[in-house]
């Protein structure tokens, strides 16, 4: 009989033994999982490149994954998502503006684009999510509106009876994909708003995403008083001033050029010697 009593007891003891290493397992299981801290990114913006007259997005959109963020300062931290690579894009609002599905568009009216859409930045990164990772993920903001500025001298004997100068530039982006950094969608016109200066020449300052395709005029007609001379029509070929128009947009260009004005009808006026005056962001 004492036999047996030792037999159950020993077996009760490895039963218990059993129960406590199965039970121990569970607790360190649960303390390895808990060991295990999710990814930690911060996101932080540069705003370095910027056009002289432009400040900073007091806030701006954080779309990664399925979430679309609104931020304001430099540094952010980024939302908790499982582990894998992500798709990080940046932009600020901005007025005339839209973004969708990563095309910035803007506004435009009688088929015009707007010709003073608001300063708009974007930024497109990769981040990738791993376990127990701490990082800051560093975004230079990239200026996507350039501004154009474009100075007429007018010359001959009927200058002083211009009345207004109704012209557009042909060959302009109306919209931006910002995965790609390249203008997208068809050419556009937007129309250039000149204004008599006090020392007699017109100008005209309009902001632009960018150009596309391979040309660009600015087309119209110069007006003048009492119709005489009858109105002037201007076809002129800018593409060569405009090349590289889409890049370094962070530096205002302007361009200068001379209008011969007739005495009489039946003339075609032709903007000649173009010439650029300002790619350092100093107003001229």
């Amino acid at each position: 009989m004492t036999a047996y009593k030792n037999i159950i007891q020993s077996f009760s003891t490895l039963s218990k033994s059993f129960i406590a290493l199965f039970l121990l397992g569970l607790m360190y299981s649960c303390f390895d999982i808990e060991l295990v801290d999710r990814a930690q990114l911060n996101i932080v913006t540069q705003w370095e490149k910027l056009d002289a007259d432009v400040t900073v997005p007091s806030s701006y959109t954080v779309e990664i994954g399925q979430e679309k963020l609104k931020f304001s300062g430099a540094s952010n931290p980024l939302p908790d998502l499982l582990p894998g690579d992500y798709k990080v894009v940046v932009y600020n609002d901005a007025s005339h503006l839209s973004v969708n599905n990563n095309i910035a568009t803007v506004t435009q009216s009688n088929g015009l684009v707007n010709s003073m859409p608001g300063w708009f930045f974007s930024a497109v990164t990769n981040v990738t999510y791993n376990d127990n990772v701490v990082d800051t993920i560093i975004v230079p903001m990239k200026q996507q509106i350039r501004e154009l500025r474009i100075r007429l001298h007018a010359e001959g004997g009927s200058k002083e009876n211009i009345k207004e100068i109704q012209t557009k530039l042909t060959g302009v982006a109306g919209s931006w994909d910002l995965m790609t950094n390249t203008a997208t969608g068809n050419a556009r016109e937007i129309a250039l708003p000149f204004v008599k200066q006090a020392d007699g020449t017109w100008l005209a300052v309009v902001r632009l995403l960018g150009i596309v395709g391979n040309r660009q005029t600015i087309v119209g007609e110069i007006i003048f008083d009492n119709a005489v001379p009858k109105d002037l029509h201007i076809d002129t070929d800018i593409s060569s001033s405009l090349i590289d128009f889409n890049v370094n947009k962070y530096l205002p260009l302007g361009f200068t050029g001379n209008i011969e004005t007739p005495t009489q009808a039946g003339f075609t006026g032709s903007i000649t010697d173009w010439k650029q005056i300002s790619q350092n962001g100093i107003a001229w």
